[in-house]
């Protein structure tokens, strides 16, 4: 069981099946490019990434993924809800807290090189306190209020990072 209250990384999170199967819901229409909300107090302007949301009313992610998860953590969540951010080159994320309280991401991508950046990068302040880089098929849980962001994939990547986030409260 992994602790509720630091950063746990998941290696060959998914069997290869499902890992497909959710490359195929995400070749599909429902992207949108959005900014990202404000955080009060933050002068930055608004990141502005891909989303797909609304993740939870396909029971790929509401019920099969999300009882690999909770079986993960040996604990009944609640999900509050699922969706998928995208960057491109050039498309960094800003430093931010989560809503909810255990937000998981998982990297659906088969094929990675670390050139590529794309790394999450988990703050203390201003000082980058962890960096975690994208790894096809993990999963990442950390404490909601753990400021973070992610680093825009390289110019020499001409596609899309992909993440898939769940918002996890506690029973």
């Amino acid at each position: 069981m992994a602790d509720l209250n630091r950063i746990s990384i998941f290696n060959d999170f998914l069997p290869e099946h499902i890992q497909v199967e959710i490359l195929e819901i995400l070749r599909q229409p429902g992207w949108n490019l959005g900014r990202t909300p404000v955080i009060a107090g933050d002068n930055r302007p608004p990141a502005k990434l891909w989303h797909f949301n609304d993740l939870e009313r396909m029971p790929l992610f509401s019920e099969k993924i999300f009882k690999v998860i909770c079986q993960t953590f040996q604990t009944e969540f609640k999900l509050k809800r699922a969706y998928a951010n995208g960057q491109l080159a050039c498309q960094k994320g800003n430093i931010h807290v989560d809503d909810g309280d255990l937000p998981f991401l998982y990297y659906p991508l088969q094929e990675w090189r670390k050139e590529w950046g794309g790394n999450l990068m988990f703050y203390n302040g201003a000082e980058v306190a962890q960096c975690v880089s994208y790894v096809p098929n993990q999963a990442i849980a950390f404490p909601a209020k753990l400021a973070h962001g992610a680093e825009a994939p390289s110019k020499d990547y001409d596609g899309m990072r992909v993440s898939i986030g769940w918002k996890l409260l506690f029973p």
